[in-house]
C-alpha cells in the first residue's frame, strides 16, 4: 500500500512580498508487491491541502508574523486535510473494501 501526495497547482508570485500558494492532493494505492502492478487506487483529488509562503517565510505562523494577524483558515481555506491523521480513517475504510475484493 502506498499513500502519498502530488502537486496539483502552483500559484507563484514573482514579488517576494506576495503570497505563493501550492496545492497538493492525497492519493493511495494498493500494488502487487512482486510486479508493482496497481490493483486499486484513488487519485480522485477528494482530499487536498495547501502550503503558503511569503518570501522566505514558509509556515503559517511565520507568514502570520510577516504579514500580520491572519487566521489559519484564511491562509489556505481549503487546507483541512494537511495531516495524514485527518484522513487516515477514510483511507482505511476504502482500503479494507478493496482488500475484501481480492
Amino acid at each position: 500500500m502506498i499513500v502519498g501526495y502530488d502537486l496539483e497547482e502552483n500559484f507563484e508570485n514573482e514579488d517576494e512580498n506576495e503570497e505563493t500558494v501550492r496545492n497538493f492532493y492525497w492519493y493511495w494505492e494498493i500494488r502487487n508487491s512482486k510486479t508493482w502492478e496497481v490493483k486499486f487506487d484513488n487519485h480522485d483529488k477528494d482530499y487536498s491541502f495547501c502550503e503558503s509562503t511569503v518570501g522566505e517565510w514558509t509556515d503559517n505562523d511565520r507568514v502570520e508574523d510577516f504579514v500580520g494577524d491572519v487566521a489559519e483558515e484564511d491562509v489556505c481555506k481549503w487546507s483541512e486535510q494537511d495531516w495524514i491523521e485527518d484522513i487516515s480513517e477514510d483511507i482505511a475504510d476504502e482500503v479494507l473494501g478493496w482488500l475484501k475484493e481480492l
